[in-house]
């Protein structure tokens, strides 16, 4: 498994692990006693990289997942992640209505969860860009095939 952490800085300005989900790395992840992800019984799902909301941006990149969020800002690019297509909470909307625009990099899924995803934050924000990965993709996986290009079109298209 591997360990995302979840951080918060403090009024004093420590930074503090407030979460961790853990990631199947094993390949397929099939394990009956498991899922993909897993995080401490009674967890509230909550935004990844919160930081990236303090800093200065005109724009900003919203991601499905941890793994996607990482693979953006390794590349310069400001993102939040959401915890799973279905997490998507009403109240999340607040802090990305100030942007001149979100992009929604969403998955391009054959179970269409992606494109679900997409359209509820869409729908709750006025500023929301849905930005598809390609056909069959997620960010990470065709960022690691096509490169960063592949990720800075999906933002300027």
């Amino acid at each position: 498994m591997l360990a995302i952490p979840y951080l918060r800085r403090t009024a004093t300005g420590v930074w503090s692990v407030v979460s961790i989900r853990y990631r199947c790395i094993t390949p397929g992840c099939e394990h009956a006693y498991h899922g993909k992800y897993s995080t401490e019984a009674g967890d509230k799902p909550r935004l990844y990289n919160t930081i990236a909301l303090t800093e200065a941006h005109d724009w900003i990149v919203l991601c499905e997942g941890e793994i996607d969020t990482l693979t953006a800002l390794q590349h310069g690019v400001p993102a939040v992640g959401v915890p799973g297509t279905e997490s998507w909470q009403p109240h999340w909307a607040e802090p990305f209505r100030g942007y001149a625009s979100v992009f929604v990099l969403a998955d391009a899924d054959d179970k269409g969860q992606g494109r679900d995803f997409a359209e509820r934050v869409r729908k709750a924000l006025p500023n929301a860009h849905v930005r598809p990965a390609m056909p069959g993709y997620d960010l990470n996986s065709m960022v690691a095939d096509h490169g960063k290009a592949a990720l800075l079109e999906r933002i300027a298209a």
